[in-house]
């Protein structure tokens, strides 16, 4: 880039170009959006279910990723920045941290920049929602919920960031709708 800037390489240039990031069972897939060729696989040691990017201090994917069996772990999530000094070379894995539970889907709130991560409790008997505080990375609370749920939404809203209260829509299998564990009266 300093050849570039300083005009030893005139009339180069580069340039960022988008990748979507897909969990499966590989681990965490980089696909060319134009295309739709895979650009890389990043391993992160077992099948990931859900990602979310989190856009404090620098880009990074939050990935709920299968317990590795050789640790005591009952979840895991696998830190994976795309931006930054840590991404300088491409996306990969640079920390773990253990789980209360086995945990699935991920959202990012970015008026909170919280990271929500749909699981289950530490005994395995509910669905809970926990949250991840991003710059220390721990778990820091959880929402059990009454049932488990079928599909959720994190309602952000980003212009007022001091009224959003976190509020999470989750949707039964008889497509109850629920707002973090409380019957929504609006069915």
């Amino acid at each position: 880039q300093k050849a570039i800037d300083d005009g030893r390489l005139a009339g180069l240039s580069i340039t960022a170009l988008p990748q979507v990031a897909v969990a499966d069972a590989n681990g965490l897939e980089l696909i060319n959006p134009a295309d739709g060729t895979k650009t890389s696989t990043v391993d992160l040691g077992g099948a990931a279910h859900g990602l979310a990017l989190s856009t404090v201090d620098d880009a990074r994917l939050y990935v709920s990723v299968d317990p590795d069996p050789a640790v005591a772990e009952q979840g895991r999530m696998a830190l994976v920045p795309i931006g930054g000094d840590a991404a300088k070379n491409g996306p990969t894995i640079t920390a773990t941290m253990a789980m209360p539970g086995p945990v699935t889907r991920v959202a990012y709130d970015d008026a909170t920049e919280m990271v929500h991560v749909l699981g289950r409790t530490p005994d395995g008997t509910a669905a809970t929602i926990y949250v991840i505080e991003p710059h220390a990375n721990a778990v820091y609370a959880d929402a059990r919920l009454p049932f488990d749920p079928s599909a959720w939404a994190v309602d952000v809203n980003r212009p007022y960031p001091t009224a959003a209260r976190q509020p999470i829509l989750v949707v039964d299998v008889t497509g109850e709708k629920r707002l973090r564990g409380r019957e929504d009266p609006a069915h």
